[in-house]
């Protein structure tokens, strides 16, 4: 049960969609600066305007900020107040950095790069990089969405379509139709996804979590699969987060997915944004050694 939680009845009709999202601050994280998410939000409320939401966070100056946002979209806003240590994932959250520890990646030199492996850049970049604190707070956050989520589709009545939307969503508007996300016609029985360019021991990752939208039904069955997949997952030697989750339920529940569009396009941006990377390194260090 997610403590605060009460019941949404929005003002409007049933036609109104409800979206979840939330942001907390976590210092030290070396993911993405404030300044970059507070850039993203302002676009990603367009793409719900005149929708309701319920918005998390443990900072109040953020959510001041958030509720003028919303005003001026005509959004239905519910604010949450929920520090990162009340959140329903916060102790599986350190069980998974029990098994990115177990990685021990650190036996060798760090590689040049990740290659788009979930684990490789999560110890890296997150659990090292930023430090075994932040990434806990992180997963915190990562591993919430499916309950948070869940628990607002039912305390909702089931009825319309619920979706959680990173505060970030408005990042993938070059390889996604965003603004289209409140005409889209999903299914009632399947969770809707977009795919993902990241990797998983090398297979292409099925579900990119920044948007997922389905009524509560399949939320509730969801929810039970994440948690059993989670289960498993916290076992074993890799940084996990959401998204291999999520991958493993799909591919042990296929007919619970619906990928909204195929993938094709994030693989072939990311791989060109690898292409230049490598291009740019290998100059440097031709300037570096003065070849």
């Amino acid at each position: 049960m997610v403590q605060g939680l009460t019941d949404v009845k929005s003002k409007s009709d049933a036609k109104r969609r409800l979206y979840c999202s939330g942001y907390w601050m976590i210092a030290g994280n070396t993911k993405r600066p404030k300044s970059l998410y507070d850039s993203y939000l302002p676009a990603t409320l367009d793409m719900v305007r005149d929708q309701d939401l319920v918005f998390y966070s443990d900072d109040q100056h953020q959510m001041s900020h958030v509720r003028e946002l919303c005003a001026e979209r005509d959004i239905h806003l519910v604010e949450r107040f929920l520090p990162i240590a009340d959140l329903p994932a916060f102790g599986l959250a350190q069980e998974m950095l029990e098994a990115c520890r177990r990685m021990e990646l650190d036996r060798f030199a760090k590689p040049a790069e990740y290659n788009g492996e979930k684990g490789v850049v999560h110890y890296w970049r997150d659990f090292r990089g930023s430090g075994e604190d932040v990434f806990c707070s992180m997963l915190s956050l990562w591993l919430s969405k499916v309950f948070l989520t869940s628990a607002l589709a039912r305390s909702d009545g089931g009825e319309r379509l619920v979706a959680w939307i990173d505060a970030s969503l408005s990042r993938f508007k070059r390889h996604r139709d965003v603004k289209a996300i409140q005409k889209m016609d999903l299914p009632h029985d399947r969770l809707s996804h977009y795919g993902n360019a990241m990797r998983y021991y090398g297979a292409l990752l099925p579900l990119n979590a920044s948007f997922l939208s389905a009524h509560a039904p399949v939320w509730r069955d969801v929810e039970v699969e994440f948690e059993e997949a989670a289960n498993r997952a916290k076992g074993m030697a890799y940084a996990h987060d959401e998204e291999t989750i999520f991958a493993d339920c799909l591919w042990r529940r296929p007919e619970l997915f619906h990928c909204i569009s195929p993938s094709k396009n994030v693989v072939l941006e990311a791989k060109a944004k690898e292409i230049l990377r490598t291009v740019r390194q290998r100059i440097g260090k031709r300037r570096s050694s003065g070849s």
